[in-house]
């Protein structure tokens, strides 16, 4: 699993742990959650507090795997002091998400590498490409994707307040008839 942080003039730090089997995804389902908070509380928020200092607000965006929904719960009191702003993700969203952009053209560089054999080495050859491909994405490239996911959040709040908008005036209408 590779874990970054898409933050606007800041290029963040990275962890990086290996997935696990398929055995042990059916032996260590019941408590890949609990396991996954600690790490974002212990690992991931302390690696996001020194990109985000100074930062007048900050949006945490994550997808509604069990996980993040789980994390969630984890310290709002840490993310209100911190002006960090949690967004509920609807599902079936992701064209607003700038980590999938960023995601999607990481993948499409790994995807230029051979990787053979299934040994430790082969692993940790993987881990390296993956670790310098993320260390030579371009700032430019993120801060881009960053401002145009605000503006896609900005545009979609304007629409759902433009349809609430007219569906109440449509309620109140066809309540008057």
């Amino acid at each position: 699993m590779f874990w970054e942080a898409i933050v606007i003039g800041h290029h963040s730090p990275y962890h990086l742990w290996e997935k696990d089997t398929e055995e042990d995804k059916l032996h260590f389902r019941a408590i890949v959650n609990e396991e996954n908070a600690i790490h974002l509380q212990e690992v991931q928020y302390n690696q996001m507090q020194a990109s985000i200092e100074g930062m007048p607000i900050t949006y945490l965006v994550e997808d509604n795997a069990p996980a993040h929904q789980r994390a969630c719960e984890v310290d709002f009191a840490e993310q209100k002091l911190n002006g960090i702003l949690t967004l509920d993700w609807p599902l079936k969203s992701p064209d607003l998400n700038a980590i999938k952009e960023v995601w999607k053209e990481e993948k499409n560089e790994m995807a230029t590498y051979q990787f053979t054999g299934v040994g430790q080495k082969t692993v940790e050859e993987a881990k390296a490409t993956l670790a310098r491909v993320w260390k030579e994405t371009s700032q430019l490239y993120i801060d881009l994707h960053c401002h145009a996911f605000h503006r896609r959040q900005h545009a979609t709040i304007l629409q759902l307040i433009l349809l609430h908008s007219h569906f109440t005036t449509f309620v109140q209408q066809a309540g008057s008839l």
